[in-house]
C-alpha cells in the first residue's frame, strides 16, 4: 500500500487549476477567502487579513488581539473557522463614562487601522459652569487617533483634566472613560456613522434633543446599528413600542443588548 503525504490544510495543490488567468474561475476558495497569487505568494485574502496555508497562520496580528490574550494573534478565526469569523479593520467602539450623568462618545476605525476619537461635548454647559461640567468648549472630531480601543482607554489622553490648559491644548479628553463596546462594521457603515456624527456637531448642543447620547444614537442608526429599547405599554403587557433612551447609561445598555456580536472591554483590562 502506497502512503500518500497530504499537504497542509487549504494548500493549493494544483496551481494551474486556480490560475487567475483561467476564465470563469471562482476566486473565493475555502472559508470565503480569495486566492491572491500576486508575486507568487499564494495567500488567501478575506479582506480582513491574509492567510498563509503553508504555515497555517495569518501574516498579520488580530486587530482585537488584546481581547483574546490566550490565543495567538496570528491564528485564523482562533483555529476554528467553522464557528468563528475573523473581523476586519472596520469597527466602531462606543465609549462610556460611568457616573450619575455619564457620557457617550465614539472611536471610529479608519482605513489605516487607527481609531479616531469623536465626542459631542457639552459646550454650553462647560461655559456656564466655567469648565466644571460638559467636558470641553469644543467638540472632538476625529483628529486624535489611537492604535486600538484598549490603547485609547489606557492612554494618558483618557483622563480628567488637571487644569484648563491641558483641556484647551487637547492633551486630555477630560472624561476618563472606563469601558468601551466594540462593534464590527463595514467600511460603508463607518463612513455613514462618521458623516452623521459630523453633521450633528454642526448644530448647537442642547440637553433636550442634541446631547452626547442622542448624537451617538443617530450616528449609529445611520450605519444601521440599532440603539432603541423595547418598552411594554403599561396597560397591556402584550403591546410594546420602540423607545429611544435618553441617558448615556440606558443608551449604552441598549446598544449592547441590540448588538450581541460586539465585545466589551474595560480600562486596564478589568
Amino acid at each position: 500500500m502506497a502512503r500518500a503525504k497530504l499537504p497542509p490544510s487549504n494548500l493549493m495543490v494544483m496551481k494551474v487549476c486556480f490560475s487567475a488567468a483561467t476564465a470563469g474561475v471562482q476566486p473565493l476558495k475555502y472559508g470565503a477567502k480569495e486566492l491572491d497569487r500576486e508575486n507568487g505568494l499564494d495567500l488567501y485574502d478575506s479582506h480582513a487579513r491574509f492567510y498563509d496555508s503553508m504555515i497555517g497562520r495569518t501574516t498579520s496580528q488580530d486587530p482585537l488581539a488584546e481581547k483574546y490574550s490566550g490565543v495567538s494573534p496570528y491564528l485564523w478565526c482562533a483555529a476554528n473557522p467553522i464557528r468563528n469569523i475573523d473581523e476586519g479593520g472596520d469597527s466602531i467602539a462606543v465609549l462610556y463614562l460611568h457616573g450619575l450623568v455619564g457620557h457617550l462618545a465614539l472611536l471610529i476605525q479608519k482605513d489605516d487601522g487607527k481609531w479616531a476619537y469623536y465626542s459631542m461635548n457639552g459646550t454650553k454647559v462647560y461655559k456656564k459652569t466655567s469648565g466644571g461640567f460638559g467636558g470641553k468648549n469644543y467638540h472632538d472630531l476625529g483628529t486624535k487617533t489611537f492604535d486600538s480601543p484598549m490603547a485609547f482607554l489606557n492612554s494618558f489622553y483618557n483622563q480628567e483634566g488637571k487644569n484648563k490648559r491641558d483641556i484647551q491644548d487637547d492633551k486630555v479628553n477630560n472624561y476618563g472613560y472606563e469601558e468601551a463596546y466594540v462593534i464590527p462594521t463595514t467600511r460603508n457603515q463607518d463612513k455613514e456613522i462618521r458623516e452623521k456624527f459630523l453633521q450633528e456637531t454642526r448644530q448647537s448642543y442642547n440637553l433636550v434633543n442634541r446631547q452626547c447620547a442622542q448624537v451617538v444614537q443617530r450616528a449609529l442608526e445611520a450605519g444601521d446599528i440599532k440603539t432603541t429599547n423595547l418598552e411594554y405599554l403599561y396597560f397591556d403587557d402584550s403591546t410594546h413600542t420602540e423607545a429611544v433612551p435618553y441617558m448615556p447609561r440606558t443608551t449604552f445598555g441598549a446598544i449592547i443588548y441590540n448588538n450581541s456580536k460586539g465585545i466589551n472591554i474595560r480600562k486596564n483590562g478589568k
